[in-house]
């Protein structure tokens, strides 16, 4: 997760080669195939989201989370990579790597008889791993029998974003980010994304977590969050009901375990809305109720931060950052301050990977209006914080939030 990689045109048509296989196995009745056998699979079939030549051999049905159409998760079971020159693995797949006994996700870098060079996705290099500690990934995937055209193309904006606040004045310690998932549409019906484990939504979270992080996690945290709101305020998302807003547990090297936020199902964006809709940024109120009941006496960043630049009176409260919540806002409106500099680079991007020919006549206007062309700087900057100040509090949200949850009890 998190990596960046392109398909070669070999894999690409090994992809082909799934998809025709897939479809074999579905019935009349159903677009999910209900098995799969090792001896059906396409002789050399290659994993669309790793990129790794290491050969499936047998795919199997993990979880279904609904009866009828509802997404699928489909396990995958790899070769044992051998250690001989005829190896599996090969220079720029991506693979799961064990360091100092965490596993990471990264791309191999160097290939030798018996070991490989790696670099993890923080782009530190690690050599001399032997192939136990290296695994194909992912080793599960989604499949969503809907399309994911729109998915794909919010998270491949949201990998661009996370570039620019990397190389902005933002302290590289505490710079935004908007976690990403693999995803390949398949056709117009439906699609494969990358599967994360280890979640919860915003409905079943427990917050009471929020107050036993320590420093280092709750920056995961904030920085996580504050990515995802500002990336999907600025596309305009739509749909964000506490089932679409995750929460993920993951171990991290140097920090231990930690929390994660993060947003799902992109099918409205940029400016397209549901008919009963809240605003792009969602804050859950439990959320904003534990952050800011956790006081914050000096923010670390505040002080490395250029003052002029990101930390202006109008990117937080007059009285300062006094909580977490505060601080968040604080993040957010640096986020954004970002963003808006970079609106010639995130326009220009839009246009080209946006593949939702509907849009073609407002992406444009509602990137305007989300990056605030109307206003100063200051003036955007302040307005976008108001926003993630009341969001939690926000009529359209509750709305939202109550319809979701009965048409769940509903369906149920």
């Amino acid at each position: 997760m998190f990596v960046e990689t392109t398909l070669s045109k070999e894999r690409v048509e090994c992809w082909a080669s799934y998809i025709e296989f897939y479809k074999s196995c579905c019935t009349a009745d159903t677009s999910v195939p209900q098995t799969f056998k090792g001896e059906q699979l396409p002789k050399g079939l290659l994993s669309p989201f790793t990129g790794t030549s290491a050969p499936v051999e047998q795919l199997t049905l993990k979880k279904r989370f609904c009866s009828g159409h509802g997404p699928t998760v489909i396990e995958l079971k790899y070769q044992r990579v051998d250690t001989t020159e005829e190896h599996n693995l090969c220079k720029g797949d991506v693979v799961e790597a064990s360091i100092n006994g965490n596993w990471t996700h990264g791309t191999i870098t160097e290939v030798t008889e018996n070991t490989f060079g790696f670099r993890d996705s923080a782009g530190e290099e690690h050599l001399g791993i032997v192939p136990e500690h290296i695994k194909p990934w992912p080793q599960s995937l989604l499949l969503k029998p809907d399309a994911v055209d729109n998915d794909m193309t919010c998270f491949c904006m949201f990998r661009i974003f996370n570039y620019l606040w990397r190389h902005s004045f933002i302290p590289t310690a505490f710079i935004p980010c908007a976690l990403d998932v693999e995803v390949l549409p398949a056709g117009p019906e439906f699609g494969f994304m990358e599967f994360i484990d280890n979640c919860e939504t915003a409905q079943h979270y427990d917050w009471d977590q929020l107050y036993q992080f320590g420093e280092k996690q709750m920056q995961v945290f904030l920085r996580t969050a504050a990515g995802s709101l500002i990336a999907g305020h600025v596309l305009g998302i739509g749909d964000r009901h506490q089932d679409n807003i995750m929460f993920r547990e993951v171990e991290l090297p140097n920090i231990g375990k930690c929390t994660q936020f993060f947003q799902l199902d992109f099918k409205h964006y940029l400016g397209r809305r549901t008919r009963i809709d809240a605003n792009p940024i969602a804050i859950p109120q439990k959320m904003k109720e534990a952050l800011a009941h956790l006081q914050v006496n000096n923010p670390s960043w505040a002080d490395d931060a250029d003052e002029e630049i990101a930390m202006k009176p109008s990117t937080l409260n007059q009285g300062g950052v006094k909580n977490r919540f505060d601080e968040l806002v604080g993040l957010c409106g640096m986020a954004f301050r970002v963003l808006r500099r970079s609106n010639s680079f995130v326009m220009h991007f839009v246009r080209l990977l946006n593949l939702d020919a509907n849009l073609d006549s407002v992406w444009e206007s509602h990137l305007m209006e989300s990056l605030c062309f109307k206003m100063t700087e200051d003036e955007a900057v302040q307005s976008t914080c108001q926003k993630v100040k009341t969001s939690a509090s926000s009529f359209a949200k509750f709305v939202k939030d109550v319809s979701h949850a009965k048409k769940r009890s509903t369906s149920q």
